[in-house]
């Protein structure tokens, strides 16, 4: 059998069993049986034992069955304005944001695996569109110029070829193609400032949206804060209220508790004071009847002893009587002797 508190809700912990004692306001109740649905039979066992005036320890219930965060007194009911205190708090409980969720999280990833994956910087002349132009347009103009070269050439030779005219259409043409070798580190440059340009445009990318992701999560951090603030607010009112609540319960189940015992005490006296009237009446009566028996003792005795002297007078009247009637007989007798002596 173990000794536990009344929870907040006025109603004993769960999981008791018969024989445990549970200690409330109006008094100490031992558990007679456990119903169906949880409920318990109970009797009073101690009124006199209550919240108020026990010292003792209490046993501790299994973890969930008590509110540990709340003692409330028994028959509590929370004021009104306690009530819309609950009520603020379980509103602002159930704005909690949820966990953060990213727009962002698949670009900033594709963006970050073409930035980290990005081959090194290569050249390719030959796969260098403008390259290719070039060369066209340079051996197209070097051929013309060959050409011209050598018919100028053969011109001069009565219109006959010669290996002259081929050296000069030769050389003619070579010069287009050195002109097309001076144009490669230019097309270099382009291909490599292309690359580095594509480059910062992916990192000027990933940073952009980083800001944005940034601006977001701290958005949602400002939301969380808030919150959290929020609940600190109304946590807060609706413990200072239902403390006040409850402060004011205690008083006026002290002062019903003091009332109780007020006219507990003012009943009592008054039996006491009915009781020792009613002993002294007794022993009055009583006082008063042995007086009375000790007067009828004392007639009875004055009668008795009456009866007696009545009796006593009678006898030696009735004894006088006798003496006299006996002496008046026996007076003849003696005359007549003396008459015949």
């Amino acid at each position: 059998m173990a000794l536990y508190r009344v929870q907040g809700n006025g109603k004993a912990p769960a999981g008791l069993q018969a024989g445990d004692e549970v200690v409330t306001g109006g008094g100490t109740y031992r558990i007679l049986g456990v119903n169906a649905d949880g409920s318990y039979r109970s009797s009073l066992s101690n009124k006199y034992q209550t919240i108020y005036n026990y010292r003792g320890s209490y046993g501790t219930p299994s973890a969930g069955q008590t509110d540990a965060a709340q003692v409330r007194t028994p028959g509590y009911t929370p004021s009104g304005a306690a009530s819309e205190a609950k009520a603020a708090l379980d509103r602002v409980l159930s704005e909690k944001p949820g966990s953060y969720t990213s727009r962002w999280d698949s670009e900033l990833d594709a963006l970050y695996d073409q930035i980290a994956n990005r081959k090194a910087f290569s050249y390719d002349l030959g796969a260098d569109p403008m390259y290719r132009q070039y060369r066209e347009q340079y051996q197209s103009a070097g051929r013309l110029a060959m050409e011209n070269t050598m018919g100028a050439a053969a011109a001069l030779t009565g219109g006959y070829g010669s290996s002259y005219s081929q050296q000069a259409g030769q050389q003619s043409y070579n010069a287009y193609l050195q002109k097309l070798n001076e144009v490669v580190p230019e097309l270099y440059a382009q291909a490599r400032s292309q690359y580095d340009r594509e480059g910062s445009a992916l990192s000027e990318r990933y940073a952009l949206i980083s800001s944005r992701e940034k601006s977001d999560y701290d958005r949602y951090r400002d939301q969380v804060s808030d919150y959290y603030a929020a609940l600190s607010d109304a946590r807060g009112a609706y413990q200072s209220e239902a403390q006040r609540s409850e402060n004011l319960a205690l008083q006026y189940a002290k002062l019903a508790n003091d009332n109780y015992w007020n006219e507990l005490n003012y009943r009592s006296d008054r039996e006491d004071a009915a009781n020792a009237q009613y002993w002294k009446q007794l022993a009055y009566a009583d006082k008063q009847a042995a007086a009375a028996e000790k007067a009828a003792q004392a007639r009875q005795k004055a009668a008795q002893a009456g009866t007696a002297k009545d009796k006593q007078t009678k006898r030696s009247s009735s004894l006088a009587r006798g003496r006299g009637e006996k002496r008046g007989r026996t007076a003849p007798g003696t005359a007549r002797r003396d008459e015949i002596n």
